[in-house]
Order: C-alpha cells, then sequence, then structure tokens
C-alpha cells in the first residue's frame, strides 16, 4: 500500500489513487481505506500494516479481509525475493566479467 501524508495513497484492492483525505471508502470498489480493530467494543484506528491491535490484540480489518498476509508468509516471500535478486545480480556479473576461475569440478586437486 502506498501513503502520502500519513493517508492511503492508494486503494490496496483497486489501486485507486484519487482519494480524498476524508475518505472512508474508495469511490471504485467500495473498500474501506481506513485499518481499524475488529473488536466490537474496541475500534481503534491502526497502521494501514497492522494485523493485531494494539489495544485488545484482536484481529484488525485489513487483516480479518485479507488485504494483509501472514507476517510469516510475507516474511517468506520478502526472503525469497531478496535470494532471486542476489542470483540474478551473481548471474549477470557471471555475464558480464566472465568467469576468471575455473570451476571446482575441474580443479585436479
Amino acid at each position: 500500500m502506498r501513503y502520502a501524508d500519513f493517508h492511503i495513497a492508494e486503494c490496496p484492492i483497486c489501486t485507486n489513487e484519487i482519494i480524498d483525505k476524508d475518505a472512508h471508502f474508495c469511490k471504485i470498489c467500495g473498500t474501506f481505506l481506513e485499518n481499524r480493530c475488529t473488536d466490537e467494543s474496541c475500534k481503534k484506528i491502526a497502521d494501514n500494516n497492522a494485523r493485531y491491535c494494539t489495544l485488545c490484540g484482536s484481529k484488525t480489518l485489513y487483516y480479518q479481509e485479507h488485504l494483509l498476509k501472514d507476517w510469516q508468509e510475507e516474511k517468506m516471500e520478502t526472503e525469497e525475493r531478496v535470494r532471486r535478486q542476489e542470483r540474478s545480480q551473481e548471474l549477470q556479473l557471471d555475464q558480464d566479467f566472465g568467469s576468471e576461475f575455473p570451476p571446482d569440478t575441474e580443479i585436479p586437486f
């Protein structure tokens, strides 16, 4: 999700970028634009990346509605993306400069 001046700048569902600062719902798809606690007695406004309420521990609306992935799943995806980028950079270096040394399998000892 993108933010501007502490307000959501893009709808997390339809990516609409024309959002009034006082809007509570996306005018294109109707998604609620404020993440909040799902506990009826709490309803605390939460950061847009929060999965749980910091006051009562209940799930937030964005997490309950699957706008946010489980943190462990997101962490694994991020780590995999970093590994792919590192591997891609290694391959690019090999292509740019070639290998100055033979592979370990070709060393005679």
